[in-house]
């Protein structure tokens, strides 16, 4: 029997660091290789420059057509310290939103998606939770009479986030913990999690600079981070696509949690849902892989 291919929505806070558009790009080139479909993508901040950054890369990769939806809650991550690349693809590179940021409600979006789509269902967060937990409290809508726990549960939609850490509070858990802690006690199904110590040490994007390209990809490593950035959101998108196979590993089964203060706990059960995701190779080795991945479609120019 043939393997149904895996449907990715990413939930994204495109701003804060570059990682973001490197794990979106990976997405769009992985699409073009036949690996998964990208059926939507979501804004989990305030940023009035993000889905117009979203817009932008998957323009320029040939996705004019995405499904773009936003977060509605006003001030969240929206200052200047969260603009330092996507302010300047959105003037750089064609995109339908510009700077008003105006996109459909994330949580409609999402909705949506899981209600439409076909086959296995992967969630990709790769930013705060605040969209996650405000699809499990959605109620039943005109889209569907479910609520959106009930949806997910009956789709059997799989969760991979890119949160959490064994030492200090990790930025997407703390940012909104309300938000974490709902995501974290009452995802109905599995849900895994690529820690921050996981994606630390992989640094990519170190040579982009160096090959005198014009892309959105290149633009934003060379305004926040130019000498490369550790493969945080990376690790989560290319798990969610391609598995474990020689590059990662899973956890035993146990329980993500967190605490008030913001610090994550894990505890192992046999009856748990969660698990983390590990690294079998080596940082280097990953990091080559996860450049190739960047990079496999930017040497054509694929606007629409």
């Amino acid at each position: 029997m043939k393997k149904q291919m895996p449907v990715i929505l990413l939930d994204t806070d495109i701003g804060p660091d570059c990682d973001d558009v490197g794990a979106l790009t990976m997405l769009l080139n992985m699409e073009k290789s036949g690996l998964c479909r990208l059926a939507a993508v979501t804004h989990c901040t305030s940023n009035p420059f993000g889905v117009g950054c979203i817009d932008a890369v998957c323009r320029y990769l040939g996705r004019a057509d995405m499904q773009i939806g936003t977060l509605k809650r006003p001030d969240f991550l929206a200052d200047e310290n969260c603009q330092k690349y996507n302010k300047a693809i959105v003037e750089e590179f064609p995109n339908r939103f510009g700077e008003s940021g105006t996109a459909e409600d994330a949580v409609k979006v999402l909705r949506r998606a899981i209600v439409t789509e076909q086959g296995p269902i992967t969630i990709v967060a790769i930013g705060p939770l605040s969209n996650i937990g405000g699809l499990l409290e959605s109620p039943g809508d005109e889209i569907s009479p479910l609520s959106g726990r009930q949806l997910v549960r009956q789709k059997g939609v799989r969760l991979v986030s890119m949160g959490g850490g064994c030492k200090d509070p990790e930025f997407n858990f703390v940012m909104d913990i309300k938000a974490t802690a709902r995501v974290l006690g009452d995802w109905p199904e599995e849900a895994v999690f690529s820690i921050f110590e996981t994606g630390m040490d992989i640094i990519t994007g170190k040579e982009l600079q160096k090959k005198g390209k014009v892309d959105p990809l290149t633009r934003s490593y060379a305004l926040y981070s130019p000498d490369g950035r550790s493969s945080w959101d990376q690790t989560a998108v290319y798990y969610a696509v391609l598995g474990e196979e020689e590059l990662f590993s899973v956890s035993a089964p146990g329980w993500m949690g967190i605490l008030p203060s913001g610090k994550s706990l894990w505890r192992y059960s046999s009856e748990g849902r969660h698990f983390v995701l590990n690294k079998k190779a080596s940082a280097e080795e990953i990091a080559a892989v996860i450049d190739s991945w960047m990079e496999a479609h930017f040497h054509k120019n694929s606007r629409s």
